[in-house]
């Protein structure tokens, strides 16, 4: 303890020593310094809890996020399909339309560019509901107009129900 006179009052303050780093805001920047004796202030101590909670719901938010993208491919809908159901989905223009043919264990389809411009490295995966990847079928550009034939064999895979379809546009997969 340390004792302060101020006119005729004695004042105590309680002093503690810390070697946590200190984290303080300015300017949008963080600074950190370490502690050696300072006062201890309930207040000073809440504010620095408080932007602690901060950054760490920010860093929690930011990593959700960012996580989000890497859940699935890009373009992935998700939308699992029933084998008796055709599937159709547009992505950027590039419209994909598949069956399964149960008799030959083949997705068979089309891939249609509905767009005024050549799409380039256009691909198609499959994804099984046995968690099995189809794909991705080698790149094609596609003309304006243009449609392409796709199949993608399933013969080797079993104990599946459901897929998912999706189309990539314009990677370096092959």
């Amino acid at each position: 303890m340390v004792c302060v006179t101020k006119g005729s009052t004695m004042h105590t303050k309680r002093m503690i020593r810390l070697n946590l780093p200190i984290f303080r805001f300015s300017n949008n920047r963080m600074h950190r310094s370490y502690s050696g004796f300072t006062h201890f202030n309930q207040k000073k101590q809440d504010d620095t809890m408080r932007s602690f909670k901060v950054l760490a719901v920010l860093t929690l938010m930011i990593g959700i996020l960012a996580g989000c993208d890497s859940m699935g491919e890009q373009g992935e809908s998700g939308t699992q399909f029933a084998l008796t159901d055709t599937a159709k989905e547009i992505r950027n223009g590039v419209e994909l339309v598949m069956n399964y043919d149960g008799s030959r264990k083949v997705f068979t389809g089309t891939v249609t560019n509905t767009t005024n411009a050549t799409v380039t490295k256009v691909r198609v995966e499959i994804h099984l509901s046995n968690g099995v990847e189809l794909g991705p079928t080698p790149n094609v550009d596609l003309a304006a107009g243009e449609t392409e034939s796709v199949e993608l064999d399933a013969s080797t895979h079993s104990n599946f129900n459901a897929y998912s379809v999706h189309v990539e546009i314009g990677s370096s997969r092959s």
